[in-house]
């Protein structure tokens, strides 16, 4: 029970915990306000009138009303209230509010069966248990299709009707009754129409007993139920279906509250099938549906959902999150339901799962833009090749005509479009039969691509030689749809074949004088070397003997002159033997075979072993790979170009480094040296014979070591440049073929 202390002022004073047990109010909440703020509006005036004259004997008072539950339900309670000499009020309340429930039920069900009985058209019946007579009611006859007078008052004309598969049934159901083994006497049964069918009758009775308890006299109605039954079968037959259709449907159905969370109220059972989560789990679990939706898509759902309260229809799309984790795309398509007063009363829908469809979508979306992509850089090909693009239609009539071919043929695309090639004069005659060979070749499906050369007729009356590259294009069901072109202008290309056949012999004839011509030249430089040897020898004999003869007494200008006619002679004896070796690169060369190159550098250091030592030269080198070569001229290649490093130094001493590369089919070799470096706008210069970049009383040599070195190196299918810095060093590198 509730107890509380009132105050004079009407506020709470005191209340036991039963307050905040059944109406979830703290002590605190229930002290905020005078207890009248708690009763229920239509109950406060009663309560008021009731406690309002204190003075009144007896001081106890008695009432019902109303409070207010924290949820905002009420609830109803019995009071016995009594005033204190000091003004207080003592109350303790009981809830009654079951009892006024009960209370409710019971008059609405006696209003209910009093309106019943009033209307009822249910057949009633009177058995007297003891003659065995019943008494059957007009109605209850007029059920079965007969008059007040076609149906005695015998017992048999009830059970005689009974349906034989329901007789039994019926006869145990009468006699469980009757001997008390059974509370209530209810029996669906079927029973014989005057027309041959059979009624589904409702009977419903109970039993008179006598002052011993025998039963005497049973009362009751019979009600017919076929209609009933009918519908019932139908129902169940429709409802089998509806779950069938709903547990194989691609759609869930459900409904839920048009407030608060959107809890749901009904799912239908494949929702399982569909998100994983069975119809129950979102019954039992009001936010679930709310939970699961993408974090993404959530905010514009909620935010379109007010459209829904305007047209009464919404549709839209969002990602679900399925109990696996997955996201699923979710087709949503929601109805309002509204009352008769036109308030908002449910919200109905169904899900239909599109992913697969989002994917074809997004795919779609990725194949068309490819597509488009790819169509405008075709078409930025087409427009920017060096080839024409013409199309065909079957009839030969031209469907597109690109810019280079209005280059190439002077007649924009406006002028030809929808034209044939013999509309207008655009083959030349004596090609016309190629080209209709050719194409008669493509139409009849003999070829599917042609490729030939004909002649064709400019705008401006030239002629053009065209290769034509022509394919046919097919539908998916291989029937010719157009004929594509692409053409390129070969006249350039046929006026130079026709000078090169013009010109071929006498390229020939000017290769054989060349060759002859060398020849020549390299055995002149030998000869001329060669003899050129014995009057330099005879001159400097000479010369040395009068410089031993008469050096000291002739005076100092003529000893002057003898000194320069020795020098001359020898450097001239130098630049021959030069001039010589030179010559015999080409002229005496050994067979190319594989060489080893790390033997080559250490029969080089071998031979320079004193210049090394002399310079205090460090030279070194990675592994080097086999090449086909000429042993004896690599020698001489690599001794030329290390020489060089050790020779042109700088102060500090010389390092030589070699290396080699492995680049396409080729090896790639560089030596490169600290030495003194060179101008770059002298390296082309420094690989011609007799070169010199530096005196020669500064550094020895003629100038012919890099220019043998270019020989050696083409001699051998490679080329030779150098890479220099002046003051840091230089790197020569050369190229020989891989074995």
């Amino acid at each position: 029970d509730l107890f509380c202390i009132i105050e004079p002022d009407g506020t709470f004073g005191q209340v036991n915990p039963a307050w905040q047990t059944l109406l979830n109010w703290t002590p605190e909440a229930l002290r905020s306000r005078p207890w009248i703020e708690w009763v229920h509006p239509l109950d406060v005036d009663a309560s008021l009138e009731v406690l309002g004259n204190r003075d009144i004997s007896p001081n106890s008072r008695y009432f019902n009303n109303r409070y207010r539950h924290q949820d905002g339900t009420y609830r109803w309670l019995s009071w016995s209230w009594c005033y204190g000499e000091d003004g207080w009020g003592y109350a303790v309340g009981r809830d009654i509010t079951a009892q006024k429930q009960t209370e409710a039920i019971l008059r609405q069900t006696q209003e209910r069966y009093e309106l019943v009985a009033e209307a009822s058209n249910d057949g009633l019946w009177d058995w007297n248990l003891n003659t065995d007579r019943i008494y059957y009611s007009p109605r209850w006859k007029k059920t079965l299709g007969f008059e007040t007078d076609q149906i005695s008052d015998r017992a048999t004309e009830w059970f005689y009707r009974i349906h034989p598969d329901d007789r039994d049934r019926a006869t145990v159901a009468f006699q469980d009754y009757i001997q008390g083994l059974t509370p209530t006497f209810e029996l669906e049964h079927r029973l014989l129409h005057n027309d041959g069918t059979y009624r589904w009758i409702l009977s419903r009775g109970a039993c008179l007993s006598t002052a011993d308890g025998q039963p005497w006299r049973m009362i009751g109605s019979n009600q017919d139920i076929t209609e009933c039954k009918q519908a019932n079968s139908t129902l169940r037959l429709t409802q089998e279906r509806l779950q069938y259709l709903l547990s194989h449907s691609p759609a869930v159905l459900y409904s839920c509250k048009v407030l608060g969370n959107y809890s749901i109220t009904f799912m239908s059972e494949n929702a399982a099938a569909i998100v994983g989560y069975h119809a129950s789990e979102f019954l039992a679990n009001n936010g679930l549906w709310t939970s699961r939706i993408h974090p993404n898509d959530a905010p514009r759902i909620f935010a379109n959902l007010p459209k829904l309260f305007e047209s009464g229809h919404h549709v839209h799309e969002y990602r679900f999150q399925h109990k696996n984790g997955q996201y699923r795309w979710m087709h949503d398509e929601l109805k309002l339901i509204r009352d008769e007063a036109g308030e908002p009363l449910e919200i109905v829908g169904f899900w239909i799962d599109i992913t697969e469809q989002k994917l074809s979508e997004i795919i779609l979306q990725q194949q068309t833009k490819a597509l488009q992509d790819a169509h405008q850089r075709l078409r930025f090909h087409v427009e920017n090749s060096p080839l024409a693009v013409v199309e065909w239609d079957r009839e030969f009539r031209v469907q597109s005509w690109s810019k280079q071919a209005e280059k190439i043929f002077g007649w924009k695309a406006h002028e030809v479009r929808g034209k044939r090639s013999t509309d207008w004069q655009f083959i030349e005659d004596e090609d016309i039969e190629l080209v209709k060979c050719n194409m008669s070749k493509l139409l009849d499906g003999s070829a599917s691509s042609i490729v030939y050369q004909n002649r064709n007729v400019t705008k401006n009356g030239s002629v053009v030689y065209c290769q034509w590259y022509e394919s046919v294009l097919l539908d998916e069901c291989g029937n010719l749809v157009s004929i594509l072109s692409l053409v390129q202008d070969i006249t350039e290309q046929k006026e130079t074949e026709a000078a090169l056949v013009n010109n071929a012999e006498l390229l020939r004839v000017l290769n054989e004088e060349l060759v002859q011509s060398n020849r020549d030249l390299e055995q002149f430089a030998y000869v001329a070397s060669h003899d050129l040897q014995e009057p330099l020898r005879t001159i400097n004999s000479y010369t040395q003997l009068l410089a031993r003869k008469y050096q000291g007494s002739l005076d100092a200008k003529a000893d002057k002159y003898i000194n320069y006619i020795v020098e001359g002679t020898t450097r001239m004896q130098q630049l021959i033997n030069d001039l010589l070796e030179f010559s015999r690169v080409g002229r005496n060369g050994k067979p190319l075979q594989p060489t080893a190159c790390d033997g080559v550098i250490s029969q080089v250091l071998d031979h320079l072993k004193i210049a090394i030592a002399q310079n205090n030269a460090v030279v070194t080198h990675d592994p080097l790979p086999t090449v086909i070569g000429d042993r004896t001229q690599l020698i001489q290649l690599f001794q030329n170009l290390i020489g060089n490093g050790i020779k042109f130094r700088g102060e500090k001493p010389p390092q030589v480094h070699i290396s080699a590369t492995h680049q396409g089919n080729e090896w790639v070799f560089t030596v490169r040296d600290n030495g003194i470096g060179i101008e770059s706008e002298y390296f082309d210069r420094i690989f011609t014979i007799f070169q010199r970049l530096c005196s020669r009383y500064e550094y020895s040599g003629n100038g012919i070591g890099l220019a043998i070195c270019k020989k050696i190196v083409e001699r051998h299918g490679g080329h030779i440049w150098v890479d220099s810095e002046l003051g840091v060093g230089t790197s020569f590198n050369f190229t020989i073929p891989c074995v």
